[in-house]
């Protein structure tokens, strides 16, 4: 009878500390981070993300691309992009002007809502926040930071179920991103 006890006991143990150690989040965090121009930003994914570049635009003052590391856990999904402008592009318009731009694409669809944008600086840079809200199904949040460093806009983006966008997990992925001068 001791011994069964015994058994129980660590047999709960057991299974308190994996409840525990996933309860807590993920067992392994990734710094990972995209180079553009004279800054180069970071983030800490909670999954292992996937790297891609494409170009998005073809102009007359040059390409646009966009740089990006992606994963999912779940069913979120976690963004760090960096879109590359054409110098030329950047000086003929306004901070706000890039800024506003960002949430363009969102604007021009029927099943997307903004549900806020607010005019904010991420270490000293001048960035926006967002949280949208898209009805198609499954309905998902994202909810985001866009920042305009140099030539470049830089983008943390959370995207989950309306449960799940604004985790602990969610806001410590946002919360994460770090913007840093290259040294040349």
């Amino acid at each position: 009878m001791l011994n069964k006890l015994a058994k129980t006991q660590g047999l709960l143990t057991l299974a308190l500390a994996i409840a525990i150690v996933v309860c807590a989040g993920p067992l392994r965090a990734e710094t990972q981070g995209l180079v553009s121009g004279k800054y180069m930003s970071s983030v800490v994914f909670p999954c292992t993300p996937q790297r891609q570049k494409q170009l998005i635009a073809k102009t007359e003052m040059g390409n646009v691309f966009l740089t990006s590391l992606k994963c999912s856990q779940g069913d979120n999904a976690y963004l760090l992009g960096v879109t590359e402008y054409p110098a030329q592009i950047v000086s003929a318009l306004s901070v706000d002007e890039m800024l506003v731009s960002t949430l363009d694409d969102a604007r021009s669809k029927n099943l997307i809502k903004i549900k806020s944008s607010k005019r904010t600086t991420h270490q000293n840079l001048p960035a926006i926040r967002s949280h949208l809200l898209d009805s198609r199904k499954p309905e998902t949040e994202s909810i985001g930071v866009t920042v305009l460093a140099d030539r470049s806009i830089i983008v943390v983006q959370v995207t989950a179920p309306p449960s799940s966008a604004q985790s602990k997990v969610s806001t410590d992925f946002l919360n994460s991103l770090k913007i840093t001068a290259v040294k040349k």
